[in-house]
Formats: structure tokens, C-alpha cells, sequence
């Protein structure tokens, strides 16, 4: 499993590693928990640091959508 494979988890400074098969999940939570931060944004009850993390849950997820597109061409490609 390569590094881009590994997702940072923002809250605890773990790394947290995904399976094979398993981005579209990751994929979802985070998806779940950005909609639940913008929410907790635009009441104006979110702590500090909220902000920037959001940002950072927006960046990888993004990364996870790319690796999964990657994976669906390769997919294609090689079927």
C-alpha cells in the first residue's frame, strides 16, 4: 500500500491507513464530517482551530476522489 494510500487524521496527528477497497468509505466519512463542520461554522459555535481544519479535511478528501479516479483508469485500462 503506497504513502498516498495513508490518510493524516487531523484531530489526533495519527496516521490512519485505508485498505484496498475502502477509499470510497473514508471518502464518505469525511464528506459527513466537513457538512457537519460547515453547519457548527455557520451557527458560529465552532471552537477554534475548526476552520482550518475543515481546509484540511477538504484537501484530503479530494486527494482520496483523485486516487480513487486513478484506481477506476487503471481499472480500465488494464481490464
Amino acid at each position: 500500500m503506497s504513502i498516498l494510500e495513508s490518510i493524516h487524521h487531523f484531530n489526533s496527528g495519527s496516521l490512519i491507513t485505508v485498505k484496498d477497497g475502502q477509499l470510497s468509505t473514508a471518502w464518505m466519512v469525511l464528506d459527513n464530517k466537513i457538512k457537519f463542520l460547515e453547519v457548527v461554522l455557520l451557527n458560529g459555535m465552532a471552537a477554534p482551530g475548526v476552520q482550518a481544519d475543515l481546509r484540511e479535511y477538504k484537501i484530503v478528501k479530494d486527494e482520496i476522489a483523485r486516487l480513487m479516479e486513478q484506481r477506476r483508469t487503471k481499472e480500465h485500462y488494464t481490464a
